[in-house]
Formats: C-alpha cells, structure tokens, sequence
C-alpha cells in the first residue's frame, strides 16, 4: 500500500510538473486557458502523457489497497462503461482536435500560396508593362515629348497606384522627364523622391540591357522597390527610365480579401512589407504558417499567416469539453466504485450504482451539448448494421442540410448525394466504411431546399473495448465559399474583367476546339475581328467610366447577334473577335456580320447624350484542316485593317494578297529603317521660275530613294508607311537639313537669291520641338531664314487651327516663308486662312491639267487667283506642262510657275550646271536686248537730224 501511494505520489508530482512547464511555454502566444491548452497540447503530445500519469498517480494515491486491486473489485459493467466513455471521448477529442488543426494549416497554406502568386503576378505584369514602353520608347521617335509623357504616364500611374513615380534620364543621369503619383509633380515637389531616385543609383553599375531591381528602402514610411530599364534610343545612345515601386500598394492591390480572424505578414531581411492588419498584440495573433517565397527580380520574401486566438479558443471549445469529460467521468467512475467497493450494505450498492448511472448520463449530456456547439456537423452511425444507419446528427449538421434530425435518423446519409456528386469520391467514402478505415473526400451535397454545398468530409471508425468497429463519426466541414473563390480566381483568369467575356487565352483554346471539330465532321468555321472605329476620343474626351459603359453595351449587342455555341471575346481596348463554329455555308457569315455592323452603328444613350460609335470587321474563314488554327485570327486582323483603310463601318474578306501586301509592308520598313541609318536617300531639285521675266526664283526639294538593289524608288510607295510606323521624323529632319546646305551651296553660286521650298510632314509639324529644330537647321547651316519656305498641306492646318496660327506666327518672326501646298484640295476654311500668316499658296495640278478644256478647272483657278491678289499672297501654279497652260496662267497674272515644260526634278550637280546655263541664256538676251535698244536710239537720233 505505501509503494503503491509512493509511486502514485511521484508519479502525480512528475506529471503536474511536465504540464506546468507546457502551460508556462504556451503562455507566450495566447492566454492560459483550457480551450487553447487543447490545441497547443495537440500540438505537444507529451502534454498528454502527462496528463494521464497525473491520473493514474490519483488513482493510486487515492486507492488504499492499490490500483491493481482496485480494478480487481470492479464489476465488468462498470469497467466496460468506463473504457467505452473514454474511448469515445478521446476518439471524438483526436478527431476534432485533428480536424480543427489539419483546417487551421490548410487555410494558411492556401492563404499564402494564393497571395504569392497574385503577387507574382502582378509583379510580372508591371514589369512587362514598364519593359513593352521602354522597348517602344527605343524605336523612332524614340523618346516621348512632353505631351505623349504626360499622357502615358498619367495612363499609368491612374490604372496602376503602385508605380509611385516614373523617371527619364539621360546617358549622363540628367533628368528629363518625371512623373508622380502626387498631385505636387513639380520639379521642387519632386526633389526628396529625386534624391532618393539617384541616392539608390549612384554606386550601382549601369546595365547594358537587362532590368535592374534595387533591394527595398523606405520612402516617408512606406517601402519602394526602384526599377531601372536602359533605353538605347537614337546613335546608340542610352536612356534610364527608373520606376518607383510601392511594395506596399503591391502587396495591397495582390492581396486577397481574408476573413476577419486572419492576418498575413510580409517581410524582407527583417523588414516589415506589408501586414493586413496590425499585431498590436502579439498574444491576441497565433502563427499559423510561415515559408519564404522567392519571387522574380526581388529575390525572396518571408511570407506569415496568423489566426486570432480568439477564433483559436473557439475552434478548441470541443475538443476541451470532450477533454473535461474525460477528466470527470474517469473520476466519477473511480469514485464511484471506491465508494461502492466501500459500502457493505446491498442498499448502499444500489444507491451508489443509480448516482453513478445518473453521473454518467450528466455527462453524456454535456458531451452532447459540447458537440452540438461545434460549428462543423458531426453525424454518428451504427457499423454494426448493413446500411449503416445514422443514429446521432448535431444541431451545425441541421444548420448546413436543412435536415431536422428526425428526419434524419435511421437512415443512410446517401440521401445528401445528388446527380452532380462526384462517383470517385462516393465509392471512396463505400471503400472506407467496408473496410473500416479512415477517409477524408469533398462531396457535393444538396440541402433539403434543393441548393448543392460543399463538404469537405472526415470519417473515422469507433472502437469498443475488443477493438471491434461499432460506429463511424463523421465530421462535415461546408467549403462553399472556399470553392466559390478558387471558381472566381479561376474565371478571373480566363475571362475579361470588365465585360465578362472570355480572354485570349480562353478564345484561343475554343478555336483549336472548333477547329478539330470542324475538321473531323467538315464543316466550316469562321473568326471575325471587329474593331470599334473613333472609340479612342471617347475614352480620352469622355473619360473611361463612360468608355467602359459603351463598351459594356457594345458587349450586350455582339452577345444579342449570335446563337448558342458562338464565343466572342474581347482582346482588350476596343477589339472583340468571334467564333463562328460549324457553319454550312460561307454566306452564313455575312448575315451575322451585316447584323453586328447596324447594331453597333445604332445610337448609345449614355448619360442624357446619344454617342454613335460603327465598327470595322475583318473575317476569315476556315474547314479545319489548319495545321496552326490560331493563324485564322491574324488573318481576320489583317482583314480588319484593310476594312479601316476602306473608309470603315465596313466589313473585308481575308486574302492572301493582304497576306502579302502586309509582308511586303514589314520588309519595306526594315529596308525603311536601313536607308534611314545609312542614309539612302537623296534630294532632287524641281525650279520655280518667274512667270514673265523666265528667271529661277526658287527650288522645291523633292526627295527619292535610292534602293541597292530595285534604284530609285518613288516618295508615293514610302512616304506613306513612314507616317504610319513613325519614320517619318528621321526622314523629314534629314531633307530639311540637307535642303538647307544644299541651298546655301548654290546661293554661293553669285547669280540669284534663290528661295528652297521644304514639304513638312504633319507628324513633323506637331511635335512640340519643330521650331526648335527648323531653328537649329538654319543655324547650322547659315542659310537665313528668308531663304526658307516651308510648304503645309491644309489638312495639316486644319487640324488643330489655333495650335498651327500659333506655330505659323512664330515661324514668320523668325523670318521663314509659309506656302500652303495643294491649295483647293483639302476643304479649306476660308475665316481660318484669312487670319494664317502665309506669303503664298500652290496651286494643285490637279486643276492646272485641264484648265485649257475644262471651264470649271478654269473658273476655279481664276478664283484662287483673284482671292490670293487681294489677299496679297503670291501664287505657285504646279505641273505645267504645256505651252498652252503657261500662256493660261502667264495671262492672268500668276506669278510663278513649276512644271516639266521648264525643267524636270534634277540632283544638285545637274542643277548647278542648269542653273548656270539659264543664267548665261538670260545674261545673253539681256545683253541682246540692250544693243536692240541702243541700234533703235540710234534710228531715232538719225532720223530726227534728217
């Protein structure tokens, strides 16, 4: 007796000691309560093993005559029942403790992995959005004017508050250009960021083509990541744009909504990045997770999730009265039998027997209200049964199915099975209970309302005392709204955020879809790329609330206009492509197509106003035998941009010679490219002569390519294209330059001041440094400005009027000539050309051809002539050819003329020589003319004397 109270002693004073120390560790992260000691003794097994010498050192110390013979005087009644309740309380403690933990990491797990990879995402995709502009800015015109600047960056910095500040510098880090998410973007305003910009750059190596990330800094509180992108812009010159990364709104736009009990962190080498909320408290947070991510460009993060133990005192409510009951009904039952092994009356042993059986059934009532407080439904079985019927369900199981428990009971929990659960899961779950093991599946099951939820389900078998299965518990978890958000992040990334309708990628899978289809039963399919046409003013006069309202609409009716199986996707801004799939016939196509183009040209009634809007579309059409189908929807885009050129609201049928026409555009900008830096081109001179006296005034400067292989190539096939791609800024700087030398050159000559008429392009004319640059031209060169006529469309002029008078005004104090070019052609107003400080305007050939035989031609020239007199403009006629129409005009009163009946477009050498011999022809006439005046003097004096 005193051995077995001494072990029983040391064996209470060991264990209370081991949980003491358990309890004082876990004290650091949440407060001491028995709740969370169920989770964190879980965690820490040996809590437990403690727990139980602490009992068996009761019972020995309490038993008089030791434990061995304490269980010796029990009935086998009493022990059965004992071993039973604590069978299946520690089964239902495990289970739910398991369950509760095995969610709490899943749920961080998934909390993490989620936001590191919208994190990376999204840090993916402002890199290659600062990449694709940098890459834009290397190509002509290379690097943006102040206006394009500021109105890409402000695009930028509104779609994208982490982009804190962009930066343009020079080779040399001067700073060009800057742009700031604050409304202070002033030079001033900008210096603290500047000095943080150069203070981060200044002991860096600059690269030579790759992207450089800095390591994170602080920025007035906040951490910034600074990225650099080399720019090699025009001579192999460099560039830097540099971008200031807000870590923080990054992490804030990747970040997913969490509930309310969990927090994340995010920390580079010890610094905090980002935190969902704040840990005031560290006791109030419990960690759940913690892994590094390493992500591109940035290296690695530390990446925690945290649960409220607020929520962790919740989740371990079950398992800690499943815990406590243990702890009572073990010790009810011993004292219960000490009391009865101490009784020596028969009436005594009944009265003990009915408390205990009273004790027991207390218990089972708070084991009962325990799980019946869990927010998880628990449902119990009998295995002993071949339908394994339900013989318990708690009060979350009826909350989740709708299912009261007597409707319930008695039958097999099939009847939560519907058509669209899952077979595999089912006869995985048939499986387990056969072979009486545990399994944990996800069923789609159905309420009683008919609604489908679903359930993330553990079931475990229960054993008796022989080790026999007597029950199954199950636990059911619903996941609804977790599914419901993979399904959205799912959709997200095959779908278009703002109209819904599938994306690229999801567009392109559906057409290698079809195209099999279409191959295998031969049908046909056809894409259409249908392109809204003047949709850019919209947005950028409009705003893109109402841009993003119009092209919502313009998705209801393309949506309206096709049948069932028809996809149409939109690729981004104002582009949508269709997928018309097993058609019959290829007429099919133009019904669908003359439908979409009146739909879409109807009017949108947007905020009280009527916006009208038509399309271009572009198709093609295909029988499946494609070997790469996704060729279909370049051929439709090159349809579409031949229906632009048609004039738009317009559809145009995909051909190979669009094919080729567009390969042949792609080669003859490269070989563009080419002339352009190896300077292929050359200047011909066509002169401008007076029309009474014959004398040269002036040249047009007229440019030609000089191909090495095809020779000259006319200005009509590449002036075009280089005004389309942007070359166009190289081509006209280098004419400008050239006709400037060029033309002091031959007023060197001594024998005229002669006057070069320059062609301006109208990209040239808008850039905010032409002036500059026709300025620095003349400098250079030292041809004075008198010398310099610049000739402009009116389409040029009319453009954008009060900007053009401003620019021509300040062109004419300089001293430079203005000439409007095909003067008639281009729809003049007269109000605007009344006040345009011009000196003179040409008179296109158009009208000048059949101005002998045609009166209106004639009427219309007379007109040009008659206003520009009282206007005091000089007049150049163009293209005269003939005797007759230099007669024309000469008669009334044009001033200078130019055409082939002078002299052709020639190179400098050759116009040295023709002007050399016009002027010794006209020094010859002259020198005739005053002998003719002198022999006739002579007469008159003879005659007079006679």
């Amino acid at each position: 007796m005193r051995l077995a109270k001494g072990i029983g002693y040391v064996l209470m004073i060991a264990g209370g000691l081991h949980v003491l120390y358990h309890v004082l560790d876990a004290w650091r992260w949440m407060p001491v309560s028995l709740s969370g000691l169920s989770i964190y003794s879980y965690q820490q097994a040996t809590v437990m093993a403690g727990v139980f010498a602490v009992l068996a050192g009761m019972v020995l110390w309490v038993n008089p005559q030791g434990g061995h013979a304490m269980f010796k005087r029990m009935g086998r009644f009493t022990l059965s029942v004992g071993v039973m309740g604590v069978v299946l309380a520690c089964s239902g403690w495990f289970l739910l403790a398991q369950q509760n933990l095995t969610t709490l990491d899943q749920h961080g797990k998934t909390l993490l992995h989620q936001f590191e990879s919208n994190i990376a995402q999204t840090l993916q995709e402002r890199l290659a959005l600062l990449q694709r502009q940098a890459e834009r800015w290397q190509v002509p015109p290379y690097l943006p004017n102040d206006r394009l600047w500021q109105r890409e960056t402000e695009s930028y910095l509104r779609d994208y508050p982490e982009l804190a500040s962009l930066w343009l510098f020079d080779e040399n880090r001067r700073l060009l250009r800057h742009a700031m998410q604050s409304a202070q973007t002033s030079t001033q305003g900008a210096m603290p960021v500047l000095n943080r910009a150069m203070l981060d750059w200044q002991h860096q190596l600059m690269p030579s083509s790759t992207i450089q990330v800095s390591s994170i800094t602080q920025a007035e509180g906040r951490p910034v990541v600074w990225l650099t992108f080399p720019l090699v812009v025009e001579d192999n010159h460099t560039a830097w744009l540099r971008a200031e990364l807000d870590v923080s709104a990054l992490l804030n736009r990747s970040a997913f909504q969490v509930t309310d009990d969990t927090s994340m962190q995010v920390h580079a080498e010890d610094q905090l990045l980002f935190s969902s909320r704040p840990l005031a408290d560290p006791q109030q947070w419990y960690p759940l997770v913690a892994q590094k991510a390493v992500l591109p460009h940035v290296g690695s993060w530390q990446m925690s999730s945290y649960l409220d133990t607020r929520e962790l005192k919740r989740l371990g409510m079950l398992p800690t009265l499943l815990w406590l009951t243990v702890l009572v009904f073990t010790f009810l039952l011993m004292g219960s039998q000490q009391l009865h092994h101490l009784s020596v009356r028969s009436g005594q042993r009944l009265s003990v027997k009915h408390d205990d059986l009273q004790e027991t059934l207390k218990v089972l009532r708070i084991l009962e209200r325990g799980v019946n407080a869990s927010i998880n439904g628990v449902m119990v079985a009998d295995a002993k049964q071949t339908d394994y019927p339900v013989i318990y369900v708690n009060k979350a199981f009826e909350r989740i199915t709708g299912y009261p428990s007597e409707e319930v009971l008695g039958r097999n929990c099939r009847f939560l099975q519907g058509p669209d659960t899952e077979a595999s899961a089912v006869h995985a779950v048939r499986e387990a209970l056969h072979d009486q093991y545990e399994v944990q599946v996800v069923l789609l099951n159905y309420r009683k309302d008919g609604t489908s939820f679903w359930n993330e389900l553990f079931i475990s078998p229960v054993l008796n005392e022989e080790g026999a299965v007597t029950h199954f518990v199950s636990i059911q978890h619903d996941i609804s709204a977790q599914r419901e958000y993979e399904a959205q992040l799912a959709f997200n990334a095959s779908h278009d955020a703002l109209t819904g309708l599938p994306n690229r990628s999801l567009f392109e899978d559906r057409l290698k879809q079809a195209s099999r289809i279409a191959g295998r039963y031969e049908h046909k399919l056809a894409v259409l790329f249908l392109d809204l046409d003047g949709f850019k003013p919209i947005n950028d006069n409009l705003g893109h609330q109402l841009g993003d309202q119009v092209l919502n609409e313009v998705t209801q009716r393309i949506t309206d206009a096709l049948r069932p199986g028809e996809t149409v996707a939109r690729f981004g801004g104002d582009e949508f492509v269709i997928l018309l799939p097993e058609l019959a016939y290829e007429e099919d196509v133009i019904s669908v197509v003359e439908q979409l183009l009146v739909s879409i040209a109807l009017p949108y009634r947007i905020d009280e106003s009527d916006i009208r809007l038509t399309a271009s579309i572009g198709l093609t059409i295909a029988d499946g035998l494609l070997e790469n189908p996704l060729e279909m929807i370049q051929q439709a885009d090159l349809a579409m941009c031949q229906a632009k050129r048609q004039g738009r609201n317009t559809y145009q049928w995909f051909t190979c010679d669009l094919n080729t026409q567009e390969s042949q555009r792609v080669v003859l900008r490269n070989e563009l490219q080419t002339a352009i830096e190896k300077q292929q081109f050359e200047l011909f001179y066509q002169p401008q002569v007076h029309a009474f006296s014959g004398q040269v005034i002036g040249f047009e400067a007229l440019i030609r390519w000089k191909h090495p292989q095809r020779g000259y190539i006319s200005p009509v096939e590449f002036i075009g294209l280089a005004e389309d791609t942007g070359q166009i800024i190289a081509i006209s700087d280098w004419v400008l330059a050239t006709a400037c030398r060029d033309n002091v050159r031959l007023n060197s000559m001594q024998i005229g001041a002669f006057t070069m008429a320059v062609n301006i392009s109208p990209m040239q004319f808008q850039r905010g440094n032409f002036i500059r640059s026709v300025r620095e031209s003349l400098e250079r060169t030292g041809l004075p400005a008198n010398l310099l006529e610049l000739e402009l469309t009116e389409g040029i002029l009319m453009e954008n009027a009060e900007h053009a008078i401003d620019a021509l005004h300040k062109l004419r104090r300089e001293g430079i000539r203005i000439a409007i070019d095909d003067f008639g052609t281009g729809f003049s107003s007269l109000s605007y050309l009344k006040r345009l400080p011009i000196d003179k305007i040409k008179i296109d050939r158009s009208f000048v051809n059949d101005v002998i035989s045609d009166q209106r031609d004639a009427a219309i020239i007379q007109g040009i002539l008659s206003m520009a007199y009282h206007l005091q403009l000089g007049v150049v006629a163009e293209g005269i050819e003939t005797q007759g129409q230099y007669a024309y005009l000469r008669k009334h009163g044009c001033n200078w003329l130019q055409g082939y009946y002078f002299a052709r477009p020639m190179p400098l050498a050759t116009l040295e020589i023709y002007l050399e011999e016009q002027h010794q022809a006209y020094q010859l006439n002259l020198a005739r003319q005053r002998s003719d005046e002198t022999e006739q003097t002579l007469m008159r004096g003879h005659e007079a004397d006679t």
